[in-house]
């Protein structure tokens, strides 16, 4: 009975030890967003590149700061909304934008989907 145990003891520190000497990968750590106020000022400072000038663009405001998926993995972003004129220059609506912020500055930016939640953020004018 001794042995048994013994024997017991053994394949249990041999599967313990075991454990310990897997290989786990750690995932590089995720640099925090910017701050807000920088993005807010970053945005600011494009205003002019992100609308055509034909759009004149009205009242741009801009949601949280947050992950959003894009095509390259997870990035740090905005909403951005503002009152547009349409191509004829009648027409005023909403356009709603995904802003990708990286490196102190806007790396990407495309029109809004469902997924990405922007009708249910809390806007903030620019």
């Amino acid at each position: 009975m001794l042995k048994q145990i013994a024997g017991l003891l053994f394949v249990a520190a041999v599967l313990g030890g075991c454990s310990s000497l897997g290989t786990t990968q750690e995932r590089p750590a995720e640099r925090p967003p910017e701050q807000p106020a920088t993005v807010r000022q970053i945005i600011a400072n494009s205003t002019d590149t992100l609308f055509d000038a034909s759009a004149n663009a009205k009242n741009p405001a801009i949601g949280e700061l947050r992950r959003f998926n894009s095509a390259v993995g997870s990035e740090s972003g905005v909403c951005l909304r503002a009152l547009v004129t349409d191509r004829s220059g009648k027409n005023r609506s909403t356009a709603t934008y995904v802003l990708f912020i990286a490196r102190n500055r806007i790396a990407d930016r495309r029109k809004a989907l469902p997924a990405d939640g922007c009708d249910r953020d809390i806007y903030q004018p620019l």
